[in-house]
Order: structure tokens, then sequence, then C-alpha cells
């Protein structure tokens, strides 16, 4: 964007130096018209990724916007809709109603570092998040029933995996790469996890009482300053480590 700006300039003073007041006006008037259509099409880019699934990518905030009902359009690593905009995701978030996360989705979306997967999700396709080198924290809800091959393999940053179901996804092959990372799993629920294949394989899985929990800030910029923590005594807490918080009456996890 600061290449067009500056190209901008560089025409306009070029044009000021003819002395045809009247044609002056005319190309500067052109050119801010070009500048002005350059800059919003840089910023924003759209289109479909289903029947009834629509995305919405703002350049300048990294922010990928999932909305709409129904299926995501399974892909493959050269064919997703924004392949030539991965390196300008840093968050994606996905609206109730999408039911599912279709193949190779944010395969490679290195700069990615907030996913948020509503209840209406059932699948989460293959490769979907592989090579997400950014991203530290996934929720997985209780309502995702299906996980793809290597869904999350090579996400070499994930340190937290929240697994909201009581019963273990059924794997079939690695989803995973890095069982090093925590693994929350539901109250009761940890032999469970101890037991299924590939679960198993995480080296710390911790039980956490979901019930009640509104909301799992995954990413520091989500938190926002403004908000007022208390601990669950009803203590003021000024500076939050990981844990389970009241905010505005609701209960969140960090």
């Amino acid at each position: 964007m600061r290449y067009v700006h500056i190209q901008c300039i560089i025409y306009c003073k070029t044009i000021i130096k003819n002395n045809n007041e009247k044609t002056y006006l005319k190309q500067l008037l052109a050119a801010i018209l070009l500048l002005c259509s350059t800059v919003v099409s840089a910023k924003t880019y759209s289109g479909t990724c289903g029947t009834s699934v629509n995305w919405s990518l703002n350049t300048e905030t990294g922010v990928l916007n999932i909305t709409g009902t129904e299926e995501m359009t399974n892909y493959s690593l050269s064919n997703v809709p924004w392949k030539n905009y991965r390196s300008n995701i840093t968050s994606v978030t996905i609206s109730n109603g999408v039911t599912t996360i279709g193949d190779y989705a944010f395969s490679s979306c290195s700069r990615l570092t907030s996913i948020t997967i509503p209840n209406s999700v059932t699948s989460i396709g293959d490769y979907a998040f592989y090579n997400c080198t950014g991203l530290t924290s996934i929720t997985i809800p209780n309502s995702v029933t299906s996980i793809g091959d290597y869904a999350f393999y090579n996400c070499t940053s994930l340190t937290e995996i929240y697994a909201m179901a009581e019963t273990p996804v059924s794997i079939e092959y690695s989803i995973f790469s890095n069982y090093s990372a925590t693994l929350y799993v539901p109250i009761g629920a940890k032999e469970a996890y101890q037991a299924a294949d590939y679960w198993k394989e995480f080296t710390n899985i911790v039980e956490i009482d979901f019930t009640g929990i509104d909301k799992i800030f995954i990413d520091d910029a989500v938190r926002g300053d403004k908000n007022v923590y208390y601990d669950l005594n009803g203590q003021r807490v000024e500076n939050p480590k990981k844990g389970i918080y009241i905010i505005n009456g609701k209960k969140v996890v960090l």
C-alpha cells in the first residue's frame, strides 16, 4: 500500500508541472480515484467457500471471517480461495451455522494465531490446520465428531489443546505432531483419553470443568485490556495467568 501512495505522489508531482490547469485538475482527480480504488481492493477480499458459506478477509487486520450455513468446500493446498493471502491471515472466526471445516482450509497459514470454532461444526477436514506454525492453542468443541488426517500436524507452536467432548473423537490416523502440548479434557474424561488411540500420546492430560464456561481465550489480543478479571473466589486479579476466571459474571478460561 505504501508503494501505491508513493507512485500516486510521483504522478501528482509530474502533472503539476503541466501548465494547463484544466488538464491538471482532470488528471489529479483521476489519480485520487485510482488511489482510492486501489486501497479498497488491497484491504478486503471476499467470495464463497461453500454452497451457503462465504468468506471475507481484511488484509490489514489479518481477520478472516467464515459465515453462512452448511458445509465448507473441501480443497487442496493449491486451490483454497485465500491461497494468495495466507501470509496476511492472523485470525480466523467461523460463525455459528457453518457445519464443517474443509480439507486444507487453513493449511500453511503460518501467521495464524487465533481460531474460533463454533458448536455448529461437526467435522474438521484433512490437513485443515496443517503447518500453522504460529498457532499456540486450539479449542475443539464437543460438537465435533470427526477430525481428518493431519488436521493439526506440524503446528509446532501448539501448547494447549482444549477437547471439550467427554468421549474422545475417534482418530484413524495421526492428527497431531506435538504431543508435548497440554491436553485439557472434561472432568472425568482423563482415563478415556489416556486409553484412546493417538490421544493417549499426550504426555500431559489435565481435567478441567468446562461447565458454565462462556468462552476460551486463546490469544492475548482477544483478551482485551478493558476486561476485569476475578478468580472463582470473587477476588479481583490484576495480572491473570492461565486458568479459570470470571468476567462480567461469566466463567472463562485463559
